[in-house]
C-alpha cells in the first residue's frame, strides 16, 4: 500500500504556512516605491504553495485499489455467499464410508447446493470507484516515477491503520471465496472418485452374486433334473391315456349323432307314409283308421322332436372337446 505523492523527511504542511506567512509580514514593513527621484513601481506579493493530495494506491492482483484519503463516502459491494462446500467436505468425509452411508449422504445432500445463496456486502470507505478518473489516472500512473520531494501534502482522514483494517477484511473474504471454491473442486475429485470406487465394487459383487447363483441353479438342475424326467414321463403316459380316452369319447359322440341322425331320417319318412295312409283311409271314408294313422303321426313327430335334442346336445359335447 503506497501513497500515490512519496516524499522523504515531509515537512508539515503549518510550517509552510508560517513561512509565507513572515515572508508577507516582511514584505508590508519594507519600504516600497517611495522617493521622489528614486521612485519606483509598486510591488505585489504573490504567495504560491504547491500542495499534494493523498491517493492511497493498493495493488490488488492484477489491478490497483485506490481510494481518497479525504473522503469519508463508502463504497458498497455486494456478493453472493453459496452453500458452504467446507461443510459438505466434512460430511462427505465423514459419510464415504461404508457404502450405505455415502448413499445416504447423497440422498441426503441432492439438493445442498440449490439453496439460495446468501446475499453479503462489504464496504469500502474512500474507494474511487469512478471509472473516468482511474481511467486517467492510469496514464499517468505508467509513467511515475518515485521522486524525492518536499511538497507538503494535506493531511488524509482516511489513515493507513484504518484502510489496512479494511483491506485485510476484504483479504479474509477473497481467502475465504478462494478457500471453498477450492475445497468445491476438491469436493468434486472426492466424490467422483468415491462413485467410481463403488461402482467398481458394485461390479464385482454383482459378477460374484451372479456366479453363486448360476452355481446354485446348476445344483438345483442336478437334483430336479431326474424328477423333472420321472414327471414328464408320467405325464406324457397321462397324456396318452387321455388322448386315447378322448379320441373314443369323441368317436362314441360321432357314432351317436349319425345314429340320431338316422332315426331322425327314418321317423321323416314314417311320418310322410303316415300321412299318405290317412289321405288314403280319409278318401275311402275310413275316419276310424284315418285317426288312428293321424295319432302315428303326432306320435312320430314327438319322437322327432326328443331325437333333434339328443342330437342338440351330442352337437354340443363334440364341440366341446374341439374347443
Amino acid at each position: 500500500m503506497l501513497p500515490f505523492l512519496i516524499q522523504k523527511n515531509r515537512e508539515p504542511f503549518d510550517s509552510h504556512i508560517e513561512s509565507a506567512a513572515i515572508c508577507i509580514t516582511a514584505e508590508l514593513k519594507r519600504s516600497k516605491g517611495s522617493g521622489l527621484f528614486t521612485r519606483q513601481p509598486e510591488e505585489s506579493i504573490s504567495f504560491i504553495a504547491k500542495i499534494g493530495y493523498p491517493l492511497w494506491l493498493c495493488p490488488q492482483k492484477n489491478s490497483i485499489l485506490i481510494f481518497d484519503g479525504l473522503s469519508d463516502s463508502s463504497v458498497t459491494i455486494t456478493y453472493k455467499e453459496a452453500p458452504s462446500a467446507g461443510a459438505f467436505m466434512e460430511s462427505l468425509q465423514a459419510n464415504q464410508r461404508p457404502r450405505e452411508n455415502f448413499i445416504s449422504f447423497l440422498s441426503d445432500h441432492n439438493t445442498y447446493f440449490n439453496q439460495p445463496p446468501k446475499e453479503k456486502q462489504f464496504s469500502l470507505k474512500g474507494l474511487v470507484d469512478s471509472l473516468d478518473f482511474k481511467h486517467e489516472f492510469t496514464s499517468y500512473y505508467k509513467k511515475a516515477t518515485e521522486t524525492i520531494t518536499h511538497i507538503p501534502v494535506l493531511s488524509p482522514i482516511l489513515e493507513e491503520r484504518e484502510l489496512s483494517l479494511v483491506l485485510s477484511e476484504l483479504d479474509d473474504v477473497q481467502t475465504f471465496l478462494k478457500t471453498d471454491e477450492d475445497i468445491l473442486s476438491e469436493c468434486l475429485r472426492l466424490l467422483s472418485r468415491i462413485c467410481r470406487q463403488s461402482l467398481t465394487e458394485i461390479d464385482y459383487e454383482a459378477a460374484a452374486c451372479r456366479e453363486e447363483a448360476n452355481a446354485r441353479i446348476k445344483a438345483q438342475e442336478e437334483f430336479i433334473r431326474p424328477q423333472l424326467l420321472k414327471i414328464s414321463k408320467e405325464y406324457n403316459i397321462k397324456i396318452k391315456n387321455l388322448s386315447e380316452c378322448y379320441d373314443r369319447e369323441l368317436h362314441n359322440i360321432y357314432l351317436l349323432r349319425d345314429k340320431i341322425q338316422r332315426l331322425i331320417q327314418s321317423d321323416e319318412l314314417k311320418i310322410k307314409r303316415y300321412a299318405l295312409e290317412a289321405h288314403a283311409q280319409k278318401e275311402k271314408g275310413h275316419k276310424i283308421y284315418e285317426k288312428r294313422w293321424k295319432e302315428k303321426i303326432k306320435k312320430t313327430q314327438k319322437e322327432i322332436s326328443a331325437l333333434k335334442k339328443e342330437l342338440k346336445k351330442a352337437n354340443k359335447k363334440a364341440l366341446g372337446y374341439h374347443g
